[in-house]
């Protein structure tokens, strides 16, 4: 009985040390590493163990401007609550007034995403994802989150 209570003090202590490391900033969590990437890298694999990087920032470059822009205003104005208010002669259909009524947020175009990643050591990575990653979305995901990454393919200084 002893050793179940010592193993669940343990296990909890460990997963709030895990869940502390990993909400904060990596800069502050760890020391500093040699440089992973050389400069001008081109055609090589970098972090062959996983390794754990810090989103600095997002980024959509395969959506239109367009496109982001009227997401984020339909966003603004659903945080703003002038959604509920149009005129009699404005003409929507059943989905757009169910959305409106549940207070759903538009979601993002999603078609490639730019990071700017760190390991915690203040140099910054660019870095374009080749398929999507699962769980990242735009405007959803805060900067900060961590992304644990190995064999990364490295083509004129930009990781895949």
């Amino acid at each position: 009985m002893l050793w179940y209570v010592y193993y669940s003090y343990m296990m909890s202590s460990t997963d709030s040390q895990r869940e502390q490391y990993l909400f904060s900033d990596l800069a502050q969590s760890t020391t500093p590493s040699p440089n992973a990437i050389p400069p001008n890298a081109h055609k090589i694999r970098l972090f062959p163990r996983p390794t754990l990087l810090q989103i600095i920032s997002m980024t959509e470059i395969g959506s239109s401007a367009f496109q982001l822009q009227t997401v984020a205003e339909q966003r603004k104005d659903i945080i703003n609550g002038t959604t509920l208010i149009r005129r009699m002669d404005d003409e929507m259909d059943e989905e757009d007034e169910e959305a409106i009524k549940e207070g759903k947020m538009p979601v993002y175009p999603r078609g490639m995403l730019k990071f700017e990643l760190t390991m915690g050591d203040g140099v910054v990575v660019d870095a374009i994802e080749y398929k999507k990653v699962a769980g990242i979305l735009l405007g959803e995901t805060s900067l900060g989150a961590k992304l644990r990454v190995k064999n990364v393919k490295v083509l004129r200084g930009v990781c895949e």
